[in-house]
């Protein structure tokens, strides 16, 4: 196939570079002892975050609850949507829980994880939630007190 013929939006991977780059990748985070849980923002791609399961990542990180959703439906349950959680997004959150997907939840302020909390309450669902804390560049997160 010539490339000018190949209708887009196409990715064009190289699956020997790519395989050698997820080996790279897994093999430096089991040097670590890092559960590596890649964000698939980067390739949007189902056979790609198949691979980096494959090689041994132990879940995938989504900007978006669409990006869970389908990841979810195409056999990822282990997911941490890593965008500060908003109130009017639980339902989203919640059905995708009740379906069976592990969903975790990324909060950035003491509001939100108590929205959050009377949610799950109300709901009568228990989400795993994870406190973002700035990394020292006060775009998102807790600051955290060194005194």
């Amino acid at each position: 196939m010539i490339l000018d013929q190949i209708e887009t939006p196409a990715a064009l991977i190289d699956r020997t570079r790519m395989q050698r780059n997820i080996a790279r990748m897994q093999s430096r985070m089991d040097t670590l002892g890092v559960a590596f849980r890649p964000h698939v923002k980067t390739s949007k791609c189902v056979q790609v975050a198949q691979a980096q399961r494959d090689a041994g990542a132990r879940g995938i990180t989504v900007s978006t609850l669409k990006e869970a959703e389908q990841f979810f439906v195409a056999g990822f349950s282990d997911i941490l949507y890593a965008v500060g959680m908003v109130a009017s997004k639980l339902p989203r959150a919640l059905a995708l829980r009740r379906a069976g997907c592990d969903l975790k939840l990324v909060v950035d302020n003491l509001e939100a994880a108590l929205a959050v909390a009377e949610f799950g309450r109300d709901h009568r669902e228990t989400f795993e939630v994870w406190l973002e804390k700035d990394p020292d560049d006060h775009r998102t997160g807790e600051y955290p007190d060194c005194d």
